[in-house]
Formats: structure tokens, C-alpha cells, sequence
């Protein structure tokens, strides 16, 4: 795990110790304090930087003090942690208190000034952000830790276990290992099915994981299905991996941007099973050279970097051995026979060996019989095996088991189940027949039956047609209720959401599949008319993080029309409210118009006011999307009536929120703030946190526009926090960025810097089109931070244009580049009096400010030029 050195002096900033050392464990981090020492025989300065030995990222705290110097030494302990990390190459990461912030005078060391001065002068250069009292450096600390962090702390482990009885292939093993020791990161496995290529492909994953140490992702592309993976996906798969709780990027190149970002420069083992072929693959190649890519396929093509790897049937000898392990009372002779009339072939060795070792009442030479009769009628070794050992079950299970290849991938026992139509205890009994025959696999870490490829095909060659229709009805009708109730978990918020989540991303393949089947046959059927409305109208917030807004108009559209055909008039107006969403979501905001005035149409009709409030507020939406605030204010006001009528609370506070920005977009932010409070009371009253999120987030763009930056940046900050909690990232770089706009506005801009980085990560992440403007202007604020340094920048006395009372311990940042002029100007408030000092650049003479001083010293305050 990342190791953080925590350095301070010790006197003074205990308690900002611990808060580091809390954000340390809040992150996941391992953090090295002062406090941690043990006794090491060393002095203090050389125990400490065998301590720094250890560290990965260097975090420097620095106040009033020097520090303590050992004996013999000429810098402090402090000072000397600060040199060796540089010379070690870590980052360093300093923090230093705001001079502007009171500060213990017992806690100043002022004999050790002149040399704090100038260490502070060397760290400048350094510095990530001044901080005031505890909460405020532990947010600081937080957002710097949590950029710096090289690796999200989930790293997925995904490879199943390769078949325990593997043998042979020591060829193929010695140079597909040296090829990996040259450099070489993509490997292709080919083959026809059942030749071993994914026993092979997880043998070798094995031996080489623990040069991975980054991540093992595995995932079957379903190569061979009538309905392949497509690449988006398997992009999904790997980042869902790292980070299961995130909604998925709304285009194909935010989407690859955020897969090709995610695994950059790490080393990470990337296993394709089953591939479709080139144009699958191609876009999944991860960037750099430090992952290893393993792709097996049944088809043969090329990629850039590929070395391919074509398999054979197994030796002689070791097909003889994979048998005898399998089945120990076959001799070597029979074996050798067997292994022949099973062409060698990895599966068709198992089916036979399995079948050998379940049935003790069926000789080898028997076996062999059977085999060379099923044989001449096959033409394929493998189908003979299967068609075989298909035989062989108990005469309910015999054509039932074909049913199984509606399902999709592996799946559970509930699954099974439902596909046949039976209890779990029944299909328990089925599933058990079907492993001991070696008719299905068992993913046991994933607690998951599978169907190996080419049993999949035989059963599907020979499952009636009727049988199959009757299968896919009962499959899909099942997976439409499993994904609509996760869509209702997820509503519950809290913990049950990750739950929602897991549920659905493990079911949303079979989905899919369910959705196709009633989509296609809702012409004539009025239960997959049914099907096809409930699937889309049942499921619209879980297919909001996982659906692209292209594939959620397919389903919302097909709904739609599933809804007419049944004269479903609720479900055309909830399916019409859907389809208008997607639109805006692209785009498309005249599209989404028309489905909002249809969905108001029917909600009117069939007396559904809430219906009718929603619509006439996505009415208003669709309009200020046109640019047509007006017009967007007289839906919304409509919308906001009839919440109130209803008792509507949740929806009065989107109404109240909606017209809130309404207000802004046409340059009245009083307005907007009146009724963004009111949405900010509703959505804390019922529970809403994100829509809480989003009121503060617009409370900080009105007074922003109302000139009154400090207040927009308390809200943005709650905005932030929240966003934070609940795992919005796409919400935390909005509201990152205009924090940080609002700070550089205010000459903030070293405290700007790292706020709006943040946001740019994430466009760069996804590829949004305004990364590269966003990053320019970052690099503006660099430049002007270097060119015109910011107060406080080192520590200097101040002039006496105050008592020596107060200048003995009141110390003020300037930099080398700022001069201060006294002006003798005195005001008194009451008992305080305080001084003004004009603060100009030296190169010029440009006046950037005034620093406003209390005769104590304890306030200082700062205005800008």
C-alpha cells in the first residue's frame, strides 16, 4: 500500500498530526508519523530518515517553528526530513499555516526566526496550500492525498482457478514466458472449441500474475454467441471493476477515454475469452507497454503487438494422463485408445473421462463401443462425446438441459430454475446430474454454473423451436422482475444502493438478452408487449449509470409502442417521460419536447397530476435546454402549482430548484437564490441528497452572479462535500471548477490551482470536449501564480509602523517580489486601533493591495488592489 511520511515539528501541531494521519487512514494509506518510533539505536535525525526510507510521498506541516537540531547537526530534524525526501525523488507535499490565522504565541519560536525564514523560503517552490484551523487542513490534506494517490484501492482479482488436473503444453509455456521477459504484451491463443486455449490462457495467468500487481481482470466476450460483447461493454466490465459504484460516461469517447486513463501506466493482466475477432479486441488493447493482454479465440486474426499462439491437440502422452487422472481405473493401454477416439481433445477428455469415473457400471470397453458408434454418426469426436454423455442422462433431463442456452454467460442455480419452470430443489437435482456428467462447469469463487462454448452450441443445434420459445419467455418474464426490483433497492438509498448495484450489473447481461427477445416478438404477443413496457418503464434509474442514452431511446421507444399496442395509456406517458429524458441527455431538446407535450397530453387525460406536474417541469427543461428561459419559468410555475395541490414534496422542490436557474440563466440572481432556498429546505427535509447537492451547487452560481464570491464559495464547498459522499464524480468536478473560478477571481490562486485540476482529470478521463480549454486555463493561473506571487508568500517582520509591542510577535508573509510602503493611516473602532500599509510589486510599483493590521497584531486582514 502507499506509504505517506508525515513531518512536522512536534510542539505545536499535534492535532494537525493526527488529521493527517486520519485522512492517511480515511484513503487507505500507510502513514509514518514521529509518534510511530521505535527505539532504533540511531540519533534523531538519521532514525527519522531511515523512517523516510520507507515512504512513498513526502507530507510536510510547517507553522512558527524551526524545530528541534540535534547535536552535531547543522539543520533541524525538520529541515533535514525535507532534504532527504527531495534527494530521494519523492513528491513533496507541504502545508503551511496562513499567517493570517491566530496563532499560540507560546508556539512561536522566535530565537530560531532568521533560519524558519529561510527554510520557508526554500519550500515556497513547494508549497500545495496555506491552511487555518484543523478542519480546514484536513480538507486540504484530503484533495491533495486523494489526487496524488496512484491507484484507485480496488484492484480486482478476477482470474478463476485453472483446472487443477492441467497438464502438458511445457512448450507453449516456455515461449510464451520468454516472450513476456522480452517485453511482449499481448498474447493470442487460438483454436477451435474445446482445444484448451482458456485452460491454457489461465495456467499461464497464474504463472505470471504476481507481475501484475495492479490488476486481473477476466472476461468472457461471448465470441461465438449470436449476440458477441461489444467493446463498450468490456470497457464497462474493467472500469466497473475498479470502481463499482460509478455511473458509466455518456459517450463512446468519454467512455474509451475513461478505460484507456484508467489503466495507464499500470501493470495489469487483462484476460479475453472467447473473442469475436480484431474489431472486438482492437479498441480493448490497453495504452503503454506495462499490461499483459491474453486473448483466445476461435477465429484468427492479427493485432498491433500480437504474438500468436495456435494450439494443437494435446500429446499423446498427455491426453493418456489427463484420463487417468480423471478416470484412475483405466489402464494405459485403454486409455491410449480412448484418448485417440477422442481426438485428443481437452473436452471431449474430460466428458469421457467423467463419464468413466461417475459410472462404475459401464465398462471402458463398453464406452468404447458406444463411442465408436456415435461416432460414425457424428462427424465431430467432441460432438460423439457430447451426444454421448447427453444419452446418458436420466430421460426428464435428457432434452430439458438444452433450455439452458438461453441464458447468458454463467449463471446461478435461481436462474436455472426459472429458465425450466421448476422449484430450486428440482433444478438443484437437475444442475448436480448435469456436473457430474461434465455437462456443465463450476466457477466456484464466483459461486456461478457455466456452460463450456461448444456445449453451449451442441444444446443449441438441438433444442426444438418450440421449447426454445417457450424457455426465452419464461427467461425473460423472470430477469424483467430481478431488474426492476434492484431499480427499487436502489431508491431506497443508504447501503442498500451498492447491493442495487451488484444485483444489477450480475443480471444485466440476461437482461439484455430478455429485452431483445420480447422487443422481437411484441407484434404478435401481447405478453411481450407487456414485458417490453415493463422493462424500460420499471428500470430508469439503475439504466441512468449503466445504459448509454442511445441504447436508452431504443427501449424507451419500444416501450412506447408496446404501451399503444396494449392501449396502455399510464405506460405510454411514463415510457413518452423516459424517452424525453434520453433525448435532453443527448442533446436533442426538440425531441425531448415532443415526448414531454405527449406524456402531458396522456397525464391529463387519464387524470394523473403528478404525472402532469412532471411533465410540464420536463417541459420546462427541454425549453431552457432551447435557450428560452421565459417560457421555461411559465412550465415550471405550473409544475410547482400542482406539487403544492398534491402534497408532491420532492417534486415541489424541483419545481422551486428548477426555476431557481431559470431566474439565473435570465440574469436575476435574487430570484434564483429566493427559490433555491426553498428547494435546499425541501430536499435536506425529505432526504435528498443529491438534490440537496445540486440547490447548494445553484445557491453558489446566484451569488456568485450576485457578487458575493464568499458566500457562492461556502456553497460550493457543502456542494463539494456532498458530491463527495454520495460518489458523484461528475458533480465534484462541476463544483470543483467553480470553487477554484471563484478563488482565482478573489487572487486565490494557489488555493484555485488544485480544486480546478480536479475537474480536469476527469474531462481528460472521459475525453470531454472541454478538457483542453479547461487545461489552458489552469496553466494561465501557473503562470500568473509564478509571475505575480500571492501574499502571503515568506515570513518578515512588519515595519514599525506599529508598536514594538506588537511587532515583536506579529510576523507577515511577503514575498521578495512585494514591497510594503507605510502610510501612516490609523483608524480607530472602538478600543482597536489598526493600521494601513499599501503593498506594491517591486518590479514596478504596482499596488496589489493593502494590508489592514490591529495595533495587537492579533487581525490581519487583506484587500486586494
Amino acid at each position: 500500500m502507499p506509504t505517506v511520511f508525515v513531518s512536522s515539528t512536534s510542539r505545536d501541531l499535534g492535532p494537525y498530526r493526527e488529521a493527517a494521519l486520519l485522512v492517511c487512514r480515511e484513503l487507505g494509506l500507510v502513514a509514518i508519523d514521529m509518534e510511530d518510533f521505535e527505539p532504533m539505536g540511531l540519533g534523531a535525525t538519521t532514525g527519522s530518515l531511515a523512517k523516510l526510507d520507507q515512504a512513498d510521498v513526502y507530507l510536510g506541516i510547517f507553522a512558527h517553528r524551526y524545530g528541534f537540531i540535534e547535536p552535531g547537526h547543522d539543520l533541524s530534524v525538520t529541515e533535514c526530513e525535507f532534504d532527504y525526501a527531495g534527494q530521494r525523488g519523492l513528491k513533496r507535499l507541504c502545508f503551511v499555516v496562513d499567517d493570517k490565522h491566530p496563532w499560540p504565541i507560546a508556539d512561536v519560536e522566535f530565537d530560531q526566526r532568521a533560519r524558519l525564514d529561510a527554510f520557508k523560503k526554500r519550500i515556497a517552490g513547494l508549497i500545495i496550500n496555506w491552511f487555518t484551523d484543523v478542519p480546514d487542513f484536513r480538507y486540504k490534506v484530503h484533495r491533495a492525498l486523494a489526487a496524488w494517490i496512484p491507484w484507485p484501492p480496488v484492484r480486482p482479482r478476477q482470474l478463476p482457478r485453472p483446472p487443477a488436473d492441467f497438464v502438458g503444453r511445457d512448450d507453449v509455456f516456455a515461449r510464451l514466458d520468454g516472450q513476456v521477459a522480452g517485453g511482449v504484451a499481448i498474447f493470442g491463443i487460438r483454436d477451435l472449441g474445446g482445444i484448451g486455449k482458456t485452460a491454457l490462457a489461465l495456467k499461464l495467468a497464474e504463472r505470471l500474475g504476481e507481475r501484475y500487481p495492479d490488476g486481473h481482470i477476466y472476461l468472457d466476450l461471448k465470441g461465438v454467441d449470436p449476440r458477441p460483447l461489444t467493446w463498450q461493454e468490456a470497457m464497462a466490465h474493467v472500469l466497473h471493476a475498479f470502481y463499482p459504484e460509478e455511473g458509466l460516461p455518456a459517450s463512446d469517447a468519454e467512455l474509451a477515454g475513461r478505460y484507456r486513463s484508467v489503466l495507464s501506466g499500470r501493470r495489469v493482466l487483462l484476460l479475453w475469452d472467447n473473442a469475436a475477432g480484431r474489431e472486438q479486441v482492437e479498441p480493448l488493447l490497453p495504452p503503454g507497454g506495462d499490461a499483459l493482454v491474453l486473448v483466445t479465440s476461435r477465429q484468427r486474426f492479427t493485432l498491433p503487438g500480437l504474438s500468436p499462439c495456435d494450439l494443437d491437440a494435446l500429446a499423446p502422452a498427455d491426453a493418456v494422463a489427463l484420463l487417468r487422472a480423471i478416470a484412475p481405473r483405466l489402464d494405459e493401454s485403454l486409455a491410449s485408445v480412448l484418448a485417440e477416439r477422442c481426438g485428443y481433445l481437452p473436452l471431449a477428455l474430460r466428458v469421457a473421462g467423467a463419464t468413466l469415473a461417475e459410472r462404475d457400471d459401464l465398462s471402458p470397453a463398453q464406452y468404447l463401443r458406444r463411442l465408436q458408434a456415435a461416432r460414425l454418426a457424428e462427424l465431430n469426436e467432441v460432438a460423439a462425446s457430447l451426444r454421448l454423455s447427453e444419452e446418458l442422462l436420466p430421460e426428464p433431463l435428457r432434452a430439458r438441459w438444452r433450455e439452458l442456452v438461453v441464458l447468458v454467460g454463467d449463471f446461478e442455480a435461481g436462474w436455472a430454475a426459472a429458465v425450466w419452470g421448476t422449484n430450486e430443489a428440482t433444478a438443484d437435482g437437475y444442475l448436480g446430474t448435469l456436473r457430474r456428467g461434465s455437462l456443465l462447469g463450476w466457477d466456484c469463487a464466483a459461486g456461478l454454473y457455466r456452460l463450456h462454448d461448444l456445449v453451449r452450441e451442441y444444446a443449441g443445434e438441438r433444442l426444438d423451436g418450440t421449447a426454445r420459445a417457450e424457455a426465452e419467455r419464461r427467461h425473460a418474464r423472470y430477469f424483467c422482475k430481478v431488474i426492476g426490483d434492484a431499480d427499487d433497492l436502489y431508491l431506497k438509498g443508504g447501503a442498500a444502493i451498492a447491493e442495487a448495484l451488484r444485483g444489477f450489473d450480475r443480471t444485466w447481461p440476461n437482461a439484455q438478452a430478455g429485452f431483445a427477445c420480447v422487443r422481437d416478438r411484441l407484434q404478435d404477443d401481447a405478453e411481450a408487449a407487456r414485458l417490453c413496457c415493463d422493462y424500460a418503464n420499471r428500470t430508469p434509474y439503475l439504466r441512468e449509470l449503466r445504459q448509454h442514452p442511445e441504447k436508452r431511446i431504443v427501449w424507451e421507444t419500444k416501450a412506447v409502442e408496446s404501451a399503444r399496442r396494449l392501449n396502455d395509456r399510464p405506460g405510454e406517458g411514463l415510457a413518452l417521460r423516459h424517452l424525453g429524458w434520453a433525448h435532453r441527455r443527448l442533446g436533442q431538446p426538440r425531441r425531448a419536447i415532443e415526448c414531454d407535450k405527449q406524456h402531458l397530453a396522456i397525464a391529463r387525460e387519464v387524470g394523473d397530476r403528478k404525472g402532469e406536474g412532471r411533465a410540464l417541469g420536463n417541459l420546462g427543461l427541454s425549453y431552457a435546454a432551447l435557450g428560452e428561459p421565459q417560457r421555461a419559468i411559465e412550465f415550471h410555475k405550473q409544475d410547482l402549482d400542482i406539487a403544492r395541490e398534491i402534497g408532491d414534496r420532492q417534486g415541489e422542490g424541483y419545481a422551486l430548484g428548477n426555476l431557481g436557474i431559470a431566474y439565473y440563466s435570465l440574469g436575476q440572481p435574487q430570484r434564483a437564490i429566493e427559490f433555491c432556498q426553498q428547494n435546499l429546505a425541501i430536499a435536506r427535509e425529505v432526504g435528498d441528497r443529491g438534490g440537496e447537492g445540486n440547490a447548494l451547487g445553484n445557491l453558489g452560481l446566484a451569488y456568485a452572479a450576485l457578487g458575493q464570491p464568499q458566500r457562492a464559495i461556502e456553497f460550493y464547498q457543502q456542494q463539494l462535500t456532498i458530491t463527495q459522499e454520495i460518489g458523484a464524480r461528475r458533480g465534484e468536478a462541476d463544483s470543483c471548477w467553480n470553487l477554484g473560478d471563484t478563488l482565482a477571481k478573489l487572487d486565490r490562486v494557489a488555493e484555485a490551482i488544485p480544486l480546478m485540476e480536479v475537474c480536469v482529470r476527469f474531462e481528460q478521463e472521459i475525453d470531454h470536449p472541454d478538457a483542453e480549454k479547461h487545461a489552458a486555463q489552469v496553466e494561465q493561473l501557473r503562470q500568473r501564480l509564478a509571475d505575480d506571487p500571492p501574499l502571503p508568500a515568506e515570513a518578515r517582520p512588519l515595519p514599525d509602523i506599529v508598536d514594538q509591542r506588537a511587532n515583536s510577535y506579529l510576523m507577515v508573509k511577503l514575498g521578495d517580489a512585494l514591497a510594503i510602503e507605510p502610510t501612516g493611516a490609523l483608524s480607530v473602532e472602538g478600543n482597536v486601533r489598526t493600521w494601513h500599509v499599501k503593498v506594491r510589486r517591486k518590479a514596478d510599483g504596482q499596488l496589489r493591495g493593502e494590508l489592514h493590521v490591529s495595533e495587537d497584531g492579533r487581525n490581519v486582514a487583506w484587500t486586494p488592489a
